[in-house]
């Protein structure tokens, strides 16, 4: 039966309490909702919403699953059950895999089936082609290696049956296994030993061209031996694969010759408290007003984006040299203020501009917003720098090529890892763990999930000690809220641990200005305007220059504001020597100034041209006279023209020249997109979900639209298991066909069929396909050659 009328009539049977608990773990089974149970039943077998449930599971789960899996190729009676898969699992008990199938049939991975479980039919795409580590079976390797094999079975005498079936009958001699074993060169063993985790391997270079040569006299090679007795198969000139009978011979008739039914142990040290909190304090203090400098950097110098997408290296070193840091770090900063919505990309200019409320939140607002942008995140700050996989080049800051969709769930499983880990840690002796323990049990708890991220992990450390939420490698208290989804707490137990923020410095005579402490934001980011900081830490010192004014001065900062400003924040009087700088500067200040103009409006009509400068709805674009008939703005051209249409005005958009503006270039940056925010419990929206299901009928109903699928999941079994099926097809006019064929491929709507009968390849829409039924009695003569 199909899998999808399998399962199906088994969700129908299931109990209320059962359906709420499969939405809660795969959520995306009913989002959005299903009409009735079969169409619940397709999505559950549905490619994608399968892969997204085997992320999920950890390692014991997917072994079984994966047992599961080739034992129903197999096997006679392909319904497993716990009895015959613990004599096939190295290490299990029938209790443990017992409960483990019953978890994977509660996943809706597994239908019950003639005493046993059956999988899903869309496991053996989503898992690939080596479930449990083996290869492929002689069959499958017939068609990439069949010349080879002819060749091979010949020279071993066995020739009076199809070469991938005599090739795979001699496992099933007693003994033979053994004996040939008993006669293989030295080494022969350990090179067995090398495909244990996997079935593919590569052979030397100095390999490759050795065979040709070798004289009939000289003993061969382990690599030669296996070959020649048909136990490796090549794929091409450079590697070979194990085929899953040998495979499951070598293991010694086992499926899973090693059943990690437990977490690896993790390696801890104690680590001191006091130590932990300082390090992650100072470590937040200086992100904070990091943060805080290139805010303000940036409000006076948007970033500009380049053409192939991302914020280049060049903009970023100036940025480097005000931090006195690298190019490295002011990157992963950037991508945390994206992720929190500090800087945002203005479309018209293709640049990045900053968000001035930074400075009016609380430090552990601040903080708070930092972490969870980047727990969100569906990008990896880690990988600017790094080179573009399969491509020319670097992944540029902001880039679209920096995205990784699935990164806030190795982030998040990260802390919870390290959570559960350190649970014992008392108040003053917390404990540490190992980064390699650390990783080693991210691996075992989501194998298929850390296979795609695991390179991301080193980064997502890093950044996680960045923004405090461990220190010197321990999880810290707010860090653990964090971990828990309690950010209100998080921010609160921070704002608790923080030192009192100094609103006052002490300004000396060498022009410096001391600060004995964590400054206010605002006070820290305006000292930062207003001279170069000096030193890392808390307890900061300033040195104001002629060039650090004039700096300021082109902010827009007056010297009298500077003064007043300096009086208010100081301890002391200004001294002398800095007062006279500050006046000296300003004075030969803007003897030659240069304006920043974004628009310009050009018309010969005077009279119209006063009227908008005295227009109180444009009075935020910064509207100035030029030049006799001539208007600069701080807007943009197509915001000006907004402002002017919304006026009842009707401009026309041009260049200088008077020649319609260039069209702007299309942006190769993407949005910073992150994890939507958690909603309110669905178990109103899943009690609505279960009574339509209730309303409908249990089967599939033959209008259904989850009748193609069916017919794809039929066909796509024919294509696993090599065998012929009949297609009810109908032409253009609805007359229907009935055809007998070989099934090849399916994609994007379509089937690729061999017919025996012509000889020929097709090519068939599936919305033709009526039926589709797998015959019993195989076809070798449909077997394309």
């Amino acid at each position: 039966m199909s899998s999808i009328r399998a399962l199906s009539q088994e969700l129908a049977a299931r109990s209320d309490a059962a359906l709420r608990e499969l939405f809660l773990a795969r959520p995306d089974l009913v989002s959005p909702p299903v009409p009735d149970f079969a169409a619940l039943a397709a999505r559950a077998c549905a490619r994608i919403s399968v892969q997204r449930a085997l992320d999920t599971l950890d390692t014991p789960h997917l072994q079984v699953l994966e047992a599961v899996l080739v034992y129903h190729e197999f096997s006679e009676q392909p319904a497993a059950n716990s009895a015959t898969l613990k004599a096939l699992i190295t290490g299990s008990s029938k209790a443990g895999v017992e409960k483990i199938l019953r978890d994977l049939n509660s996943l809706a991975l597994l239908y019950r089936d003639s005493g046993g479980f059956s999988p899903v039919s869309s496991l053996y795409e989503v898992i690939g082609a080596h479930p449990a580590g083996l290869g492929r079976s002689y069959s499958e390797l017939a068609r990439p290696a069949q010349d080879w094999m002819r060749t091979t079975a010949a020279g071993l005498g066995l020739e009076n049956t199809e070469p991938a079936q005599a090739l795979a009958a001699r496992f099933e001699q007693q003994d033979w296994w053994s004996a040939l074993l008993a006669e293989a060169p030295e080494k022969t063993i350990e090179l067995l030993a090398r495909f244990e985790e996997g079935p593919l391997g590569l052979v030397p270079k100095s390999r490759r061209s050795s065979r040709a040569g070798q004289g009939a006299d000289r003993s061969p090679s382990p690599l030669d031996f296996l070959l020649d007795h048909g136990i490796l198969v090549p794929l091409d000139a450079e590697h070979v694969e194990l085929p899953r009978e040998a495979g499951i011979a070598w293991r010694e008739g086992r499926l899973i010759s090693h059943f990690e039914s437990k977490p690896p142990i993790a390696h801890t040290v104690s680590a001191s408290a006091a130590r932990r909190d300082n390090a992650a304090l100072g470590s937040i203090a200086e992100v904070l007003r990091e943060i805080g400098v290139l805010l303000t950097a940036i409000a006076q110098q948007p970033l500009p984006t380049l053409r192939t997408g991302g914020v280049g290296v060049r903009a970023l070193r100036p940025l480097a040299q005000q931090l006195e840091s690298d190019v490295s770090r002011v990157s992963v900063l950037l991508e945390l203020s994206a992720a929190a919505g500090l800087i945002v990309l203005d479309a018209d200019t293709s640049s990045w501009t900053a968000e001035l409320a930074w400075w009016d939140w609380p430090r552990e607002e601040q903080w708070l917003r930092l972490a969870l942008g980047w727990l969100r995140l569906q990008r990896s700050p880690a990988l600017v720098g790094q080179a573009v996989p399969g491509g020319q080049g670097t992944i540029n800051l902001l880039a679209a090529e920096g995205r990784r969709a699935d990164a806030p769930q190795l982030r998040q499983l990260l802390l919870q890892t390290l959570a559960q880990l350190t649970e014992t840690s008392a108040a003053e002796a917390v404990i540490a763990v190992e980064p390699d323990s650390l990783l080693a049990s991210v691996k075992w708890q989501r194998p298929r999930l850390w296979r795609r991220l695991r390179r991301l992990a080193p980064g997502i450390l890093a950044e996680a000690e960045l923004l405090g939420l461990t220190g010197s490698g321990a999880l810290t208290d707010f860090g653990r809220l964090l971990s828990r989804g309690q950010a209100e707490q998080a921010a609160a137990s921070l704002r608790e641990q923080l030192p009192a923020a100094i609103s006052t410095v002490l300004l000396q005579a060498d022009l410096t200005a001391i600060a004995p402490g964590f400054l206010e934001p605002r006070l820290s980011a305006e000292l930062s305007v207003l001279a170069d900081r000096e030193g890392q830490g808390p307890a900061a010192t300033y040195r104001f220059s002629a060039s650090s004014l004039r700096r300021a001065l082109d902010a827009g900062r007056e010297p009298a504001r500077i003064l007043d400003f300096l009086s208010t924040h100081s301890s002391t009087a200004i001294p002398q020597p800095l007062e006279y700088l500050i006046r000296d500067t300003a004075a030969r200040h803007g003897l030659l100034r240069v304006e920043g103009v974004s628009s310009v409006i050009r018309s010969p009509d005077e009279a119209l041209l006063s009227s908008l400068l005295h227009e109180t709805a444009l009075q935020a674009l910064g509207l100035h006279e030029l030049a006799p008939g001539v208007l600069g703005s701080q807007a943009s051209p197509a915001e000006l023209a907004r402002a002017l249409r919304e006026l009842g005005m009707a401009p026309a958009l041009g260049g200088a020249d008077q020649q319609p503006a260039p069209a702007q270039r299309s942006l190769a940056t993407a949005g910073i997109e992150a994890e939507p925010e958690e909603t309110a419990e669905p178990g109103a929206a899943f009690a609505e979900q279960i009574a339509s299901l209730r309303s409908k009928p249990a089967g599939v109903p033959a209008n259904s639209a989850v009748v193609p699928q069916l017919s794809i999941e039929t066909l796509r079994e024919a294509i696993r298991s090599h065998r012929t099926v009949r297609l009810t097809v109908v032409d253009g006019s609805g007359n229907p066909e009935r055809l007998r064929l070989v099934p090849l491929a399916v994609s994007n709507g379509r089937v690729r069929v061999f017919d025996p009968e012509r000889d020929t390849e097709r090519v068939m829409s599936i919305h033709r396909i009526v039926d589709v039924d797998i015959l019993d009695e195989a076809d070798k003569a449909g077997k394309k050659p």
